[in-house]
């Protein structure tokens, strides 16, 4: 994964009083976001990266109704396309990145993904590439893995691409940046260079977590 240390010139945080989320993500169309599932998400903390000439935004929502828990056998769309991951030594790697133990420890859990038709037009694969590059500045800063609460979500945004990573379970979730970039990739590589989907959903097969690939803006 390439590097942006030396381009990084800030990091912003933005505030830590929750607001209303929709005052700050334009809205996707139905069943691709969490914050569809969620409409009532609140705005923990949102951090500014700036790269270079690109701007990256990381969000932590918070949804107090528990829609976001998985519900057995449900749908987020109809997939054109399936694939799975992460792939051979990298799930290995990443479980020792771990601060906590299984299960609470997701790093190199086997994923499921889908492409799917749910929006009008898909993200800009280079918006993608951009924002999966970006995970590398967000663990240098932060540290290698981050937590997600239960009925919380983790969205990171650059230009017309966002990755969502939603925990499903009752219990606090670790994942690790590097993986989270590697899915992006893998799903832009997959999806949007291919023009297979305009959104890309990636189920966890423990059933704990969803990443989410869309686009975000006009």
């Amino acid at each position: 994964m390439k590097f942006f240390s030396s381009q990084l010139l800030s990091v912003v945080l933005l505030g830590a009083t929750a607001v209303s989320a929709t005052s700050v993500l334009t809205r996707r169309g139905a069943g691709v976001s969490s914050l569809d599932l969620c409409p009532t998400a609140q705005i923990v903390q949102t951090q500014v990266i700036q790269v270079g000439a690109n701007s990256v935004t990381r969000t932590t929502y918070a949804c107090p109704n528990k829609s976001l828990r998985k519900t057995p056998g449900s749908k987020r769309g109809a997939a054109k396309r399936t694939f799975s991951g992460p792939f051979g030594a990298f799930e290995k790697r990443n479980a020792v990145e771990c601060r906590t133990a299984a299960p609470e420890c997701q790093c190199g859990q086997d994923f499921t993904c889908e492409c799917q038709d749910v929006t009008a037009q898909a993200p800009v694969p280079s918006d993608c590439t951009t924002l999966a590059e970006t995970t590398a500045i967000l663990a240098q800063t932060g540290g290698p893995t981050f937590l997600v609460q239960p009925d919380n979500f983790e969205l990171i945004s650059s230009g017309t691409c966002a990755l969502e990573f939603t925990n499903e379970s009752a219990m606090t979730l670790e994942y690790c940046w590097d993986e989270l970039g590697s899915t992006g990739t893998l799903v832009n590589q997959e999806c949007f260079e291919n023009g297979a989907g305009t959104a890309a959903a990636c189920d966890a097969n423990d059933g704990d977590f969803l990443t989410q690939s869309l686009r975000v803006g006009s």
